[in-house]
């Protein structure tokens, strides 16, 4: 046998034992034999190997593969950048440039990077990773003109596919506004292609509003129809308030009436800022127009149950199932807060638990054990939470909250008290333990902890709306002082205005104080934002002590349509 042959056998078996001892790339194991008979491809596509395997190019394989399987990236990486210029392939040069990246070296990547895309043109990581490394390396000039490239070689058809890349690539500058700087310049060569200066508005938006609001413009210039452009641009104009959004997207809708999507996020505009009747007449319109798509249905039945339609929630959240609806976890978690709201227990419980099988898992765990408490299944309750364990500071406070509510429906305040307390000692300042806090003293008549409570909340939080709400509420009902609770109830509504527990707040608060008229015309805007039987039975009360008995009956018999059960309007009724 001659001696190569002979060198090669015992090779073949060093290298199989290597690979049950380090676990080397079968590609690279196939690749020696091959190489060392003939120069042939690797692989059809990549520029063939212009030499034979020599020893040292043998050597280095192992020495390379070896050195990655120990963690030594940086020799591994400068090992196979060797060899790639050696063999000219361009699979080692690709692997050169994953090692040079995992070994953090810069210099090392680039010229891996360069040689992998020399070899292999048509490798859009590779032009991919050359743009990202010249950018991280300030090297913005070179950047643009390798993006150019990387456009042109995308040809028509690829430019927005290209596009959408910029925005994060040149964005990890080390000096992101000369970057964004580069990429407008970049877009200004493309003055027919909305995409260039949607992906300038993109990169802009965190660092020069402004700027992403006029290269947001000259997008929808070029694509008047480009539903995407305008939800951006109503992004943008968030940070200038709710009503410049909404303003926006109406007269978006003015000059493109079938864009769904536009339609879809002004009515959820709407309900945020409590405009529900005009939000509902939007999704029906969408609806219509749109009835096979299940998001839309699933927004709508949010609307619908936020605004208490708990039948017609139920009709499209059901309908949002049947269509496949993507979010299964969110679906099924409102599926169990319908059943909730409907005192239907067991119902809920079995839907939170479908949600933790899904997306938004632990939150399903955390409703299904509450649920659990109202039924008195305490311990089953507590298995489930300790089922999931917290990986944060922010789950674990989120765990003793659900474990202090799972108490509180199960009928034990003061233990639910304990627990908050407990948590309080280690998280003092916490500003959700302070107010769950505060709402159990109140719960079991320790009024004067509540408030302690909700003031030192108010002191860490001044824009806390319902800190300011739970406070007025429990001044005006609990302890008598509506004068003081109206201050705080008006502090609250200018934080949150149009918010309909707090108008409730404010309007219980007027009637406590005697203010008929004020508490009728509060109590009415609440209950036309949100149709909750407690707001119900305020306005009921307000409206018999003013002397309109009828209204009063219909407002209670109304209420106990969408809880039939509750029993604060069964005794208003009974009452009378």
């Amino acid at each position: 046998m001659p001696r190569l042959g002979l060198e090669l056998k015992l090779l073949e078996l060093k290298i199989s034992l290597m690979t049950k001892k380090y676990c080397l790339l079968p590609w690279v194991l196939l690749s020696l034999t091959a190489c060392a008979q003939t120069p042939i491809a690797l692989r059809a596509e990549t520029t063939p190997i212009k030499t034979g395997l020599t020893s040292q190019m043998l050597y280095g394989f192992l020495l390379g593969e070896i050195a990655s399987q120990r963690g030594d990236k940086r020799l591994s990486a400068e090992v196979y950048l060797d060899l790639a210029q050696r063999t000219r392939d361009a699979r080692v040069a690709k692997r050169a440039a994953e090692l040079a990246a995992h070994a953090q070296d810069a210099g090392r990547s680039l010229q891996a990077t360069r040689l992998w895309l020399e070899l292999d043109p048509e490798a859009e990581r590779a032009r991919h990773a050359l743009v990202l490394l010249l950018i991280k390396g300030g090297q913005l000039d070179e950047a643009v003109q390798e993006t150019r490239h990387w456009l042109t070689r995308a040809g028509a058809t690829g430019e927005s596919g290209v596009w959408q890349f910029l925005p994060g690539l040149y964005a990890r500058a080390a000096k992101p506004e000369a970057a964004l700087d580069a990429l407008a310049r970049l877009a200004e060569d493309y003055t027919e292609l909305a995409e260039a200066p949607f992906s300038v508005a993109r990169m802009a938006q965190q660092i020069d509003p402004a700027r992403a609001l006029k290269a947001v413009d000259a997008a929808l210039k070029r694509r008047p129809d480009w539903e995407k452009a305008a939800l951006f641009k109503a992004q943008i104009l968030a940070g200038k308030g709710d009503q410049a959004t909404l303003d926006w997207l109406a007269a978006f809708l003015l000059q493109q009436p079938k864009a769904h999507e536009v339609r879809a996020a002004y009515a959820g505009a709407l309900s945020r800022v409590h405009r529900l009747d005009e939000a509902g007449r939007l999704y029906e319109v969408l609806l219509k127009d749109t009835p096979e798509h299940a998001a839309n249905h699933f927004q709508a039945g949010l609307w619908a149950l936020r605004t208490g339609a708990l039948a017609l929630a139920e009709t499209r959240l059901t309908r949002a199932l049947s269509l496949g609806y993507s979010n299964r976890g969110q679906l099924f978690l409102r599926l169990g807060e319908l059943a909730e709201r409907r005192q239907q227990d067991e119902v809920a419980l079995q839907r939170y638990l479908q949600a933790t099988e899904h997306e938004h898992g632990g939150e399903g765990v955390l409703r299904a054990a509450v649920v659990l408490g109202r039924l008195g299944r305490l311990e089953e309750g507590r298995r489930l939470l300790a089922s999931v364990v917290p990986q944060d500071e922010d789950e674990r406070i989120e765990s003793l909250r659900t474990e202090a509510q799972m108490l509180r429906e199960g009928r034990d305040a003061v233990a639910a008290l304990a627990v908050l307390g407990a948590a309080l000692k280690q998280y003092p300042d916490h500003s959700d333990l302070l107010y769950d806090h505060a709402l159990v003293a109140e719960g079991v008549g320790q009024f004067e902890v509540a408030e302690q409570g909700l003031r030192r909340l108010i002191a860490l939080k001044p824009t806390h709306a319902h800190a300011y709400n739970a406070l007025g509420y429990t001044l005006a009902d609990r302890l008598n002082r509506p004068l003081e609770a109206i201050v705080l109830l008006e502090k609250a509504l200018e934080l949150s205005p149009g918010d309909g527990y707090i108008l409730d707040s404010l309007g219980w608060a007027h009637f406590k104080a005697g203010h008929l008229d004020a508490a009728i015309r509060l109590l009415r805007e609440a209950y036309i934002a949100m149709r909750d039987p407690e707001v119900a039975g305020h306005l009921g009360e307000a409206l018999w002590a003013k002397g309109l008995h009828a209204e009063a009956r219909d407002v209670w018999q109304d209420g106990l349509k969408t809880a039939p059960e509750n029993a604060l309007l069964r005794n208003a009724l009974e009452r009378r």
